[in-house]
Formats: structure tokens, sequence, C-alpha cells
């Protein structure tokens, strides 16, 4: 998908200094859940969040059960870097309690969650139970109505899955963003 200039200029950003987060007593401020948050020191933190930065997360899912990781990557809009990434094997009620938590501290930041299959559930905890104030929606234009509403999160299918490579290399290289972590 992408070039060799482009996986050189990558290279350049690359970071292993980043901070971990282990353990986390967290209470939603929305509908007080308690939870004990155990991120195992696999969130891994390059930048603090900066009061009035833009912040985008990602939000890739899996089931906790099988090999396949849930991914959240936390993107500063503002200044065009990686800040944050979490590779976590969790239930997708737990997950949905640690994008909360990294959502919030990152000033609220738009969460793009994955939607196909186990992804569902994380977006229908987030809004329905969590009360998360920004998730991704895609946009549907009824006339009759004359709005555009549509369903919580990200259908990945084959189109969008061309839309979304395309993207990546348009945004990636010489004044591109800055990808922090190897494992991405």
């Amino acid at each position: 998908v992408l070039s060799r200039e482009q996986l050189e200029a990558i290279q350049l950003t690359i970071s292993d200094e980043y901070g971990t987060v282990g353990t986390e007593d967290y209470v939603n401020p929305s509908s007080e859940v308690r939870a004990k948050l155990d991120f195992d020191d696999k969130l891994r933190i390059w930048a603090q969040p900066i009061k009035g930065h833009i912040y985008v997360a990602g939000v890739d899912t899996s089931s906790g059960e099988a090999h396949d990781y849930s991914g959240v990557v936390v993107w500063d809009i503002t200044d065009k870097c990686q800040v944050a990434e979490l590779r976590i094997r969790t239930r997708p009620k737990a997950l949905a309690l640690m994008v909360d938590y990294i959502g919030r501290i990152y000033n609220n930041a738009m969460v793009v969650v994955e939607r196909n299959s186990i992804g569902v559930t994380v977006v229908q905890e987030l809004y329905a139970d969590l009360s998360y104030p920004s998730i991704y929606r895609e946009t549907k234009q009824n006339r009759k109505l004359k709005t555009s509403i549509g369903r919580l999160g990200f259908n990945t299918g084959t189109i969008s899955k061309g839309e979304l490579n395309a993207s990546l290399q348009n945004m990636i290289g010489e004044n591109g963003y800055e990808i922090r972590s190897q494992r991405l």
C-alpha cells in the first residue's frame, strides 16, 4: 500500500520513548460506572493531551477470545502525530470502558469504531451505557426529512478499504502524520 519513500519517512518518526499505563481506577463521568481498567502496560503514551488540541481515536475490535488483538490508536490532529496506542486482548465491554477512558483523557477525542461484527457491541456500550460524547457516525442523506443521520461507527468493507488505503497514502510522508509506533 505504501511506497518505499513513505516507509522510509515513517521509519524516521518511530519512537521507543513512551510511557505505559498499567491499572487505572475509573469512574465514567456520565453514568458513574466504576471499573478497574487493566491495561497491563499495553497502553503506550507518546504525548499527554494538550488543552485545545483535537484528537481522533481509531478503534479496531476483536472478540478478545481468539489470537486477534483489539487496537486503539490516538492521533493529535492539531500536531499531526500519533500520541497513544493500545494493543490488547480483552472482551468488548472491557474495551468499551478502555476506549471511554482514553477518549475522555484526550479532550473527548472523536472515536471511530469499526462496527463490523463485535464492534457493534463496543459502539453500543460507548453510546448507550457510557454516554461517550463524540462517536463517529456515518452520514446518509434523508431527502424527505432533510436530515443526515446514519449508523454509529465505521463499516469496513471492500469499498471502504480502498478509500482507507488511498487516504493513508495521502497522509503519510513529508509533512504528513508522524507515526510513533513500530507496531503500527
